[in-house]
């Protein structure tokens, strides 16, 4: 494992970047679901990013196991520069759109120009938790 950090880009919680680990090894990305390879192959093409994560975070809402639902992205890029914060994300959004029309229920966005990121210590604020979407009782919810 030890050597395996020398070669793979890491992210903020300790795991490896799919990308770069895919990247580095040639490996295909089946283990993947599809809504994840079309996420990276998409933001890859369009925006050519110095560093990608894209993080699967379903697992932390009331959805079946396995779901693709929830999404985080982080998106580094120069396409980026001399953009406001709403003009980047209205750029991922509109790449993709179809996905976002089709199946996915949040999208988390971190577009940035790699000085932006450098400065920001490559620090990204955490998901908050689930609510509890269905769990919650229909004398809790405001109308």
């Amino acid at each position: 494992m030890k050597k395996l950090r020398n070669f793979v880009n890491y992210n903020r919680f300790g795991f490896y970047n799919p990308v770069s680990y895919y990247k580095f090894f040639n490996f295909s990305m089946k283990n993947f679901g599809a809504r994840y390879a079309t996420i990276v192959k998409k933001i890859t093409e369009s925006f050519n990013p110095t560093h990608l994560e894209v993080i699967n975070e379903s697992y932390l809402h009331n959805v079946p196991k396995g779901s693709e639902t929830h999404f985080k992205v982080i998106v580094v890029s120069e396409q980026f520069k001399n953009k406001s914060a709403i003009e980047n994300h209205r750029t991922v959004n509109k790449c993709l759109e179809y996905e976002l029309n089709n199946g996915i229920k949040a999208l988390s966005i971190f577009a940035k120009t790699p000085d932006e990121y450098n400065r920001s210590d490559k620090k990204i604020p955490v998901s908050p938790n689930c609510l509890g979407g269905q769990k919650i009782k229909k004398e809790d919810k405001v109308l």
